[in-house]
C-alpha cells in the first residue's frame, strides 16, 4: 500500500533507475569535462588526472550503469527495483559523492565510506528482486557491482596505487559492458533486422573474454606483476572479443545508428586491449592512448548508445536514432579520434588534441540532453508506468 502511494505520489523522474541517473549522467558529463577542459587549458581548478578519472569512472560510468541496471533487473525479474523515495535516496548518495570527491577538507575515510557505500546500496537495489527469483544468470552482475565498492576503498585507503586501482576499474566496467553487451547486441540486431542469422556467440568464447578483463583488473592493481603476464591477458581478451562479435550482424546496421553505434563501441573493445597487449609487450605506445581507447571508445560510445535506446524504448517512443541523436554519436567518434590519435603527437599539439576531445565529448552531451531531457522528465505518452 505505501509502495502504491509512493509510486502515486513520486514525479515521472523517478518512475525507474533510468530516468535520474541518466539525466544526472548526461548532466555530469558535460560538467565534469568543462572542468577538466579548464585545468588542461591552466584556467581551471586545482584538480589532476586522478580527480578526472575516479569521476569518468566511479561518476560517470557509475550513473550509467545504476540507471541500467536498475531498470534491466526490473526486467530480468519481473519485480520493482528502486523506485520512488528509495530511488531519490540512491541519487542523492550519487550527488554527494561527486560533491565530497574534490573537496580536500573531507577525510578519505568519509569519502571511501560514502563512494562504496552508493555501489553497496546499487548492489542491494538490484540484487534483491534477482536473488528472490533465483536469477543465477544475473549473480555476476550483483558481484561487480560489489567489486566496484572494493575498488572504491582501494582508491581512497591506499593512495599509493590510485593509478592502477583507475586501470583496474575501467577493467571492471568492461566486463559489465561486455556482459551486458554480449547479451543485448545480438538481441536488438536480430529483432531489428529481418532474416538476419544472427548468434550471440560460443559460449567458450565468452567465458574467456570475460575472465581476461577480469584477470587484468585483478593483476593491474599488484605493482609486482610482470609485464609479461599483463600482456598475456591483454592480447587474449582482444582475440576472444574479437571472436565473440564474429556472426553479430554488423554488417546490416549501417543504416540504423541505433543499432551500429553499439556495435562500433563494442568493436573498439578488441583494439584497446590490443593496445594495451602492444604495451606491456614493450611497443612505444603511450599508456594513456590505450586507456582512452577503451574509456572514450568502448564506455563513451556504448553508454551513450545505451542512453539513448533505453530512453526511447521504455518511455514508449520508437527506437530510432533521429538525426541529432545521430549527431552525438559522431561527435563522440571524433572525440576519441582526437583522444587517441593526440597521445602521439609531439611538443603542445597532445594538449590540443586532450582540449579538442573535451569539447567534441561536451557538445555530444549537450546534443543528447537538448534531445532528452523531456523524454527523461515527461510520463510516457503512452500512459503505462516507467
Amino acid at each position: 500500500m505505501n509502495r502504491t502511494f509512493d509510486r502515486f505520489r513520486s514525479p515521472p523522474v523517478l518512475a525507474l533507475g533510468f530516468r535520474p541517473f541518466f539525466l544526472l549522467a548526461a548532466l555530469f558529463a558535460v560538467v565534469s569535462m568543462v572542468i577538466w577542459g579548464s585545468v588542461l587549458a591552466a584556467h581551471g581548478p586545482a584538480l589532476g588526472p586522478l580527480w578526472h578519472g575516479h569521476e569518468m569512472l566511479f561518476g560517470y560510468a557509475g550513473a550509467v550503469i545504476a540507471g541500467f541496471v536498475l531498470t534491466a533487473a526490473s526486467n530480468w525479474t519481473g519485480r520493482s527495483t528502486l523506485t520512488g523515495s528509495a530511488l531519490a535516496a540512491i541519487v542523492l548518495v550519487w550527488v554527494a559523492a561527486r560533491i565530497v570527491v574534490p573537496m580536500s577538507v573531507v577525510p578519505d575515510g568519509v569519502k571511501a565510506a560514502l563512494c562504496a557505500g552508493f555501489y553497496v546500496f546499487l548492489a542491494l537495489g538490484v540484487g534483491r528482486p534477482i536473488i528472490a527469483t533465483r536469477g543465477r544468470r544475473n549473480y555476476g552482475v550483483v558481484l561487480v557491482l560489489l567489486a566496484f565498492a572494493v575498488l572504491e576503498l582501494y582508491f581512497w585507503l591506499m593512495p599509493v596505487i590510485r593509478s592502477r586501482v583507475l586501470v583496474a576499474t575501467l577493467m571492471f566496467v568492461m566486463v559489465m559492458i561486455a556482459v551486458i553487451g554480449g547479451r543485448v547486441i545480438p538481441a536488438f540486431t536480430r529483432n531489428a533486422t529481418s532474416g538476419l542469422n544472427v548468434r550471440s556467440g560460443g559460449q567458450w568464447r565468452d567465458r574467456i573474454a570475460i575472465a581476461s578483463l577480469v584477470a587484468f583488473g585483478v593483476f593491474v592493481l599488484c605493482p609486482a606483476s610482470p609485464s609479461w603476464l599483463l600482456a598475456a591477458f591483454a592480447a587474449i581478451g582482444a582475440v576472444t572479443h574479437a571472436l565473440r562479435m564474429q556472426g553479430w550482424g554488423a554488417a546490416a546496421t549501417a543504416r540504423r545508428p541505433i543499432l551500429w553505434v553499439l556495435h562500433l563501441a563494442y568493436l573498439f573493445l578488441p583494439v584497446g586491449l590490443g593496445l594495451y597487449a602492444a604495451l606491456y609487450f614493450g611497443a612505444a605506445v603511450p599508456p594513456w592512448v590505450p586507456l582512452h581507447v577503451l574509456a572514450v571508445g568502448v564506455l563513451g560510445i556504448m553508454t551513450l548508445g545505451m542512453m539513448t535506446r533505453v530512453s526511447l524504448g521504455h518511455t514508449g517512443r520508437v527506437i530510432t536514432a533521429g538525426r541529432l541523436t545521430t549527431l552525438s554519436y559522431l561527435l563522440l567518434v571524433a572525440a576519441l579520434i582526437s583522444r587517441g590519435f593526440g597521445g602521439w603527437l609531439e611538443g603542445s599539439g597532445w594538449k590540443v588534441a586532450m582540449i579538442a576531445a573535451a569539447g567534441l565529448w561536451t557538445l555530444a552531451f549537450l546534443v543528447f540532453l537538448v534531445v532528452y531531457v523531456r523524454v527523461l522528465m515527461e510520463p510516457r505518452p503512452d500512459g503505462r508506468p516507467g
